[in-house]
């Protein structure tokens, strides 16, 4: 029997694909609007520095190819965190260990390509 005041699920699902869509629309409409920012001509041979974020995608890619370390191994890393609230609640340990390490794994290899980037 339905409660009074909530949608069913395939509402739910039908609503947020509608405002996931148009996100992703206005998100597009604006990266192609909006300037990038960047500061230094690729021509030049320089590296030009990330805002922090992107900083270990950036020092990935100097190590990997770019399909590797900017298409794949992110990719990788988001689907790893998406499937952990779906494990079995007998292996929570394991997830809460997983995410936290894929986590830890990407602020420090932020921290040590920043720090790379500084000195060099």
């Amino acid at each position: 029997m339905p409660v009074k005041g909530l949608i069913d699920r395939k509402e739910l699902l039908r609503r947020e694909g509608a405002v996931l869509l148009l996100a992703l629309g206005l998100l597009a409409l604006a990266a192609a609007l909006i300037a990038s920012g960047l500061t230094v001509e690729p021509s030049r041979g320089k590296i030009a520095p990330a805002p922090w974020i992107f900083v270990a995608i950036q020092g990935l890619l100097l190590i990997f190819t770019p399909l590797l370390a900017g298409v794949f191994l992110p990719l990788f890393a988001v689907c790893l965190l998406s499937v952990l609230p779906f494990l079995p609640s007998k292996k929570h340990r394991l997830a809460k260990s997983l995410g936290i390490g894929i986590v830890a794994f990407w602020v420090l290899a932020t921290l040590a390509f920043r720090v790379w980037f500084y000195w060099s």
